[in-house]
């Protein structure tokens, strides 16, 4: 989990800087949606390996390393019955049309409950 603080920065700079919906934060890649009203989206970033079985009450853990992931479905809710309590995701949105110096503002949502 060393990590995280810095693949989070990552991922939102190159949100940012996005041109596309690709973005490579280096374990992996992230294939986002750009909707027609110009905003981007990466829905159902894994910043964390999911709390299920024997990782239930254990520090979180770094998230798997993939090529590609497709990030088309929101972070799951606060768990409750009958739910996966696979919930350690975010969604990120930002302007498609984004430039390195544009200064323009990104959305990040953590889901959750309580």
């Amino acid at each position: 989990m060393k990590l995280l603080p810095v693949a989070l920065t990552i991922v939102l700079l190159n949100v940012v800087t996005a041109v596309d919906a690709l973005v490579d934060v280096g374990y992996t890649k992230y294939l986002g949606t750009a909707l027609p009203n110009g905003i981007s989206q990466w829905l159902g970033i894994r910043y964390a390996a999911a709390p299920v079985d024997n990782r239930r009450f254990r520090a979180p853990e770094d998230p798997p390393i993939a090529r590609l992931r497709l990030l088309t479905h929101t972070g799951a809710h606060f768990p409750s019955s009958g739910h996966s309590e696979d919930c350690l995701l975010l969604d990120v949105y930002a302007p498609t049309n984004a430039t390195p110096n544009s200064l323009l503002p990104v959305f990040l949502h953590i889901p959750g409950g309580g």
